[in-house]
């Protein structure tokens, strides 16, 4: 697999280059430009004008159209990359801390420690390509994906509700059970 193929991981796309991150916003220096002193870098306006605008239109070419090269647009972006596919709902599943595979039905076990220790060691995506052709039921995944809730907040809510319902538990109430 490679970065032609398949497009950066995440984690490859924000240390891509020498900026690690976004600078730091500040009052003055949004729109410098590394090289014009020793100590200067691009700012947080420069970066950011270094990537293409999301638009409306981008939706009605996300098959990645050859007219679409030349354009100023994100699926411009990356048929000039040489990235071509869809989105790949196994990568949707692992990002939204799923196990691959999670959204096509396939029984894994992957114990929330293990999807933990992934995202620390930034390894979470490895080997799961962002972009991928011919997924059955990829739509279908995805539309799942698109209303499902990311499981560590339902967790948060979960434990909210049970604090809850703890903390209101009257004694009566332990006698009925």
């Amino acid at each position: 697999m490679t970065e032609r193929e398949h497009g950066i991981n995440l984690a490859g796309a924000v240390a891509k280059g020498d900026q690690p991150m976004f600078p730091t916003p500040t009052v003055n220096g949004n729109y410098n430009r590394r090289g014009v002193s020793a100590t200067s870098g691009d700012g947080l306006a420069t970066i950011v004008n270094q990537f293409p605008t999301p638009t409306a239109q981008d939706a009605k070419n996300a098959t990645l159209p050859p007219s679409q090269t030349d354009r100023d647009s994100i699926p411009g972006h990356l048929l000039r990359a040489g990235i071509v596919g869809q989105l790949n709902p196994d990568w949707v599943d692992v990002l939204m801390g799923f196990p691959r595979g999670w959204s096509a039905g396939v029984q894994t076990y992957v114990s929330i420690e293990t999807i933990q220790q992934q995202w620390r060691d930034g390894i979470w995506e490895d080997d799961i390509p962002r972009v991928s052709t011919k997924i059955s039921n990829r739509a279908k995944r995805l539309r799942c994906l698109g209303n499902a809730i990311v499981p560590q907040c339902a967790v948060v809510i979960a434990a909210y509700v049970v604090e809850h319902y703890l903390r209101n538990l009257t004694t009566e109430s332990m006698c009925m059970v």
